[in-house]
């Protein structure tokens, strides 16, 4: 196996784990909150019930992805700035 593929696939593999965990958490939450809005089990059709729980991936996933690209965008910003940083002392330095 080469180097890239093994790079590749490695780094799948982290992610697969990390998205697993996203995932399983984000099914817990809003498992837990439609036990908790409706306790009784007959409050609730299936059809509501499964509605509910598609409305609210949508809005976890959303929020979710909306948090990562912030996070991706802060830790691009430091970057650039750590970069700026480095930059500006050796040109005063020079």
């Amino acid at each position: 196996m080469t180097f890239r593929r093994t790079v590749v696939r490695g780094f799948l593999k982290f992610t697969d784990r990390w998205n697993h965990e996203i995932h399983q958490a984000i099914e817990e939450r809003i498992l837990e909150s439609i036990r908790r809005d409706s306790p009784a089990t007959g409050e609730m059709d299936l059809a509501e019930r499964e509605k509910a729980i598609r409305e609210m991936r949508s809005f976890y996933f959303t929020r979710v992805s909306a948090t990562a690209n912030l996070l991706v965008a802060a830790a691009a910003l430091v970057v650039a700035l750590v970069a700026l940083v480095v930059s500006s002392i050796q040109l005063f330095n020079a």
